[in-house]
């Protein structure tokens, strides 16, 4: 199975050594009659999220981009989602995002480039200017972790920058229904 990947090369500041990268993969290219495809009314758990491919590719498709509310998702599942971009501190984190990801079974890690993604990096800029109850979850900094309920942002992860404190983010507080 092909897959595609992301390559993020780490600089001395990352805490990495210089010159190293480490290769995230994103999302398997399946063959067509093989591929199990998500849509709004079906769960996104597919088996791109699986095994080494854990962390799904959140993109502007997968948001509410045209309507009052452009910062929800059109899932019901919850998600974890990093909104990434090409600094020090995104590509270090990647690597502790791909390897929470892979060691959890349950709630969903993505990944959103907000490079790739600008209309994704607009939304969360201008919301913090709307009078919504939305305009908490406004762009402050990047990277950061967002959880989703419902489609709906609910919480930003502030904790530890560890595998383990995301996984025990990820079990104990970012999907419970209480």
């Amino acid at each position: 199975m092909a897959l595609n990947r992301t390559v993020f090369p780490f600089t001395a500041s990352s805490g990495i050594s210089p010159g190293s990268s480490i290769i995230v993969p994103i999302e398997p290219v399946l063959p067509k009659d093989k591929r199990m495809t998500s849509t709004p009314e079906t769960d996104l758990i597919s088996e791109e999220l699986f095994g080494q491919n854990a962390v799904k590719k959140i993109t502007k498709e997968d948001f509410n981009l045209d309507t009052e509310t452009p910062i929800t998702l059109k899932w019901d599942n919850c998600i974890l989602i990093l909104f990434y971009s090409d600094n020090d501190v995104s590509r270090g984190l990647t690597s502790i995002w791909n390897e929470a990801a892979m060691s959890v079974v349950g709630p969903i890690f993505a990944a959103s480039n907000l490079i790739e993604e600008e209309k994704v990096g607009r939304a969360f800029a201008d919301i913090k200017k709307k009078n919504t109850p939305y305009q908490k979850f406004g762009l402050k900094t990047i990277p950061f972790i967002l959880t989703y309920q419902l489609g709906e942002p609910i919480g930003f992860y502030n904790g530890e920058l560890s595998v383990s404190a995301i996984i025990d983010y990820a079990l104990t507080m970012a999907c419970n229904p209480d």
